[in-house]
């Protein structure tokens, strides 16, 4: 049985229109142990958006001085286009999951895109010039633009990134878009029994973790089964770095004790490997499907038309600042009302 976020989107009227053979969910994330750190422990840990930029207003006024060890983003490159958008994107996704017609012009998109506008862009970029990190994977920040929420493997591999859920709205419930791709039968196709029996053989043939994505029920962890060769491989180099230890020159001890510390770290955290997808990875991925929903493809994603293009040019101009919000969400709602009359044309 599919969890209730794929049951809600291929199920209309008691009947299965589509079967689901992949999901892809991405979202914010963060680093626990860098977060408690500086002292956003598991309490603290934002739960909306706007809490979140508080985060973000503490750390660009003084959080980045009090701990210069850690920075706050990674792979990210400009701030203000990060943050406008997210919030964009998050708005769009919560208007399809509460069935709300699109528009910009509404309470709720005006007090994100104005704490938005708050926010010193310029002096968080300066401190995204000043780290250099730019693009590159950095271990040492709090938090993460783009995970990958569907990726067991790396859960279990990278324990300390977990996803970051924000509500839209001030005290609600965070709900995360996926995408699912789906087998569909064209029910004027004269071998629709056959096209059945093709996809009942594909759904037995999923791999174990396609199938601990799509389907609820009781599963089994992954085993890595290369896991005993690599901690013999690893205890090898520790027992032979041991013994050359004892008789190395001055100028090699050094790096051999340096290696010989490498080697034990990896080792203490060798059981976390002996899984691809581990019994806890899998619990925490159950527990997050209780906030997914399967979105339609948005207004940003559209074939390349005409107002499609537009409304990513509005939405690159107010990022640019080269327009107020107001004079974004008047053009953006012209435009999209604009593509909703085309689209009732076709």
């Amino acid at each position: 049985m599919g969890y209730p976020f794929i049951q809600d989107a291929v199920i209309t009227d008691g009947h299965i229109y589509g079967v689901p053979i992949s999901v892809s969910i991405t979202g914010l994330g963060y680093h626990e142990k860098n977060c408690e750190a500086v002292g956003i422990t598991k309490d603290k840990l934002p739960r909306d958006y706007m809490e979140w930029f508080d985060i973000i207003d503490w750390w660009i006024a003084q959080g980045c001085d009090e701990y210069p060890d850690f920075v706050l983003f990674e792979e990210i490159a400009d701030g203000r286009t990060f943050l406008v958008g997210t919030v964009i994107s998050a708005y769009i996704d919560y208007c399809q999951y509460t069935n709300t017609p699109l528009r910009f012009d509404t309470p709720v998109f005006r007090s994100l895109a104005d704490r938005v506008d708050a926010i010193d862009a310029d002096a968080l970029n300066a401190q995204i010039k000043r780290d250099d990190y730019g693009m590159e994977y950095n271990p040492v920040s709090l938090f993460r633009g783009n995970q990958a929420y569907h990726d067991l493997e790396c859960m279990g591999y990278y324990p300390d990134e977990k996803p970051l859920l924000l509500s839209v709205v001030q005290g609600g419930e965070p709900h995360v878009a996926a995408d699912v791709r789906l087998f569909i039968v064209n029910p004027a196709s004269s071998r629709s029994e056959a096209a059945v029996r093709y996809i009942a053989c594909f759904l037995q043939g999923l791999p174990q973790e396609i199938d601990i994505l799509l389907f609820s029920g009781n599963h089994d962890p992954v085993i890595n089964e290369n896991f005993a060769q690599e901690k013999s491989e690893f205890e090898e180099i520790y027992n032979e770095t041991k013994e050359s230890l004892k008789t190395c020159s001055p100028d090699e001890r050094l790096d051999l004790t340096e290696r010989l510390q490498l080697v034990e770290g990896e080792l203490a955290n060798m059981d976390q490997y002996q899984w691809h997808i581990s019994p806890e990875t899998i619990s925490a991925y159950q527990q997050l499907t209780e906030a997914l929903f399967v979105r339609d493809q948005n207004i940003l994603e559209r074939n390349s038309s005409d107002g499609t293009l537009e409304i990513k040019s509005l939405v690159q101009r107010y990022i640019n600042r080269e327009m107020t919000l107001d004079m974004f969400i008047r053009s953006a709602d012209e435009m999209i009302l604009f593509i909703e009359a085309e689209d009732g044309e076709t």
